[in-house]
């Protein structure tokens, strides 16, 4: 998405523009387009203002609340995607998977992840034992 033109450059430019200056000869001086000064003014004269739209472009998750979600998942681990789906009412498989990867949960497993976890775990634990000095350490 293209970077907004500041208030300040929106209100110089319309101010420029009602003592008279003409439209072509703004847009040449700030690199404006006519087109984008001319929507400036129509929107200034409709809401009296001439900041930015911001849209709310994009949809919301239907499954808001994780907290909740990941309770009936680990309440319910054996169940697939579409059984979820049905089960948690009216959404559909691929909402359903979208909510599991936010809560972090996966399908498929990486071996090469749980290999550097434990290696990971294993140097813990070595440095646990060099650390205990004790006789009955459990490290021993």
């Amino acid at each position: 998405m293209p970077k907004m033109y500041s208030e300040d450059l929106r209100k110089k430019a319309l101010e420029s523009m009602s003592k008279g200056t003409p439209l072509k000869r703004v847009s040449q001086i700030l690199f404006i387009a006519k087109s984008t000064l001319r929507s400036w003014r129509k929107r200034q004269r409709e809401t009296g203002s001439c900041s930015a739209i911001t849209n709310n472009w994009g949809t919301k998750p239907l499954i808001q609340d994780l907290e909740k979600f990941k309770k009936f998942v680990q309440e319910k681990p054996d169940r697939t995607q579409v059984e979820m789906a049905k089960e948690w009412g009216g959404v559909s498989e691929s909402t359903i998977a979208r909510a599991l990867k936010r809560i972090g949960f996966t399908n498929k497993k990486n071996f090469w992840l749980q290999r550097t976890q434990r290696r990971k775990e294993s140097r813990v634990f070595r440095e646990a034992k060099r650390a205990c000095k004790r006789r009955y350490c459990l490290h021993r």
